[in-house]
């Protein structure tokens, strides 16, 4: 089975708490030579983002998430996806000198306020996943996947034990409790910018099919009162839904709801033969997720979610190092 036949059976949930094309979120999505790399981008706007008028009087954060885009387009396909391990550095590098040429292009002179006195030009975050099909010497296939992310912008691996996250957030505090974090919010201590050096983290894996894997800005997760609940969202409306359509709209129409940022996610789903062999793969588990890890009444304390979180997050952070 070759990676052509293992890509994603949803489309990007995307949605703007500003307008239409107000957002300040951005993705990108494609295959080349055998790679099936996507991301998701969150610039980091704040209330003294600059505007420009040459970029159709948009926030430098703005321009941010899209240029950052564009950069790993172009890094995808000139340099290339190479999964060694100066990937990570040549990526953040190409990223750097598109968000340098957009800061000059646009005569930008000064910085958007990131994390007390850090102040950047062209400040987004960056999460993104490149990932290609090989077989070991058992002849079994694998996806060997690199994820690089600079900010809170998250990647998660979710099978039939649930939700992991991969990535670990560049925050000062709670990097390494996700539960915590949405009841603190820390804040950001690397981003990509244009102005200074800025660090693309990078984990690698080789993972056994099937496999779903996400990309999502913080607007994706940050809204809802634990991971648990996170993962609960997207295997209900999964288990809902009868078409890849449907369970892209409930998801959306969630989100939208409760959002109060705008919010990026990408699924991309590989090993699987169709949606229904999908939502029975993950029936047994989300069965078992509302049995053991989520509260029984509707308004739980904090304690009675915490001691669920305790359990929960063993496998929830096997990969957070």
């Amino acid at each position: 089975m070759s990676l052509q036949e293992n890509l994603s059976i949803i489309d990007t949930v995307y949605g703007e708490a500003e307008g239409k094309n107000l957002g300040e979120d951005n993705f990108t999505r494609c295959t080349i030579d055998d790679v099936r790399y996507f991301g998701v981008f969150d610039g980091c706007g704040g209330l003294g983002a600059r505007r420009y008028e040459s970029a159709s009087n948009h926030t430098g954060a703005w321009v941010a998430s899209r240029v950052a885009a564009c950069a790993v387009d172009s890094f995808a396909a000139n340099e290339k996806f190479t999964f060694e391990e100066n990937t990570a550095e040549l990526l953040a590098e190409k990223i750097s000198i598109f968000l340098k040429t957009a800061k000059e292009n646009l005569s930008n002179n000064t910085g958007v306020k990131v994390g007390g006195s850090l102040s950047k030009s062209m400040p987004t975050t960056a999460c993104i996943v490149a990932a290609k099909m090989n077989v070991d010497k058992n002849s079994t296939e694998k996806l060997r996947c690199d994820f690089f992310w600079s900010g809170d912008s998250r990647a998660y691996i979710l099978d039939q034990n649930g939700l992991c996250q991969i990535t670990k957030d560049d925050i000062d505090s709670n990097a390494d409790d996700a539960f915590e974090n949405l009841r603190e919010d820390g804040r950001l201590t690397n981003v990509a910018n244009a102005d200074d050096k800025f660090t693309l983290n990078r984990v690698s894996a080789n993972l056994k099919m099937p496999k779903i894997i996400i990309c999502s800005t913080d607007g994706g997760f940050g809204y809802l009162s634990s991971p648990m609940e996170f993962e609960y969202l997207l295997l209900n409306t999964m288990q809902e839904a009868d078409t890849p359509d449907e369970w892209n709209k409930s998801l959306n129409n969630v989100l939208k709801e409760i959002a109060g940022d705008d919010y990026t996610l990408i699924i991309e789903i590989f090993g699987f033969k169709d949606f229904i062999t999908m939502k029975n793969y993950f029936y047994n588990r989300i069965c078992q997720l509302k049995r053991e890890y989520l509260p029984l009444i509707d308004d739980p304390s904090e304690d009675e979610l915490k001691e669920l979180w305790q359990k929960y997050k063993i496998e929830y952070n096997k990969y957070i190092k």
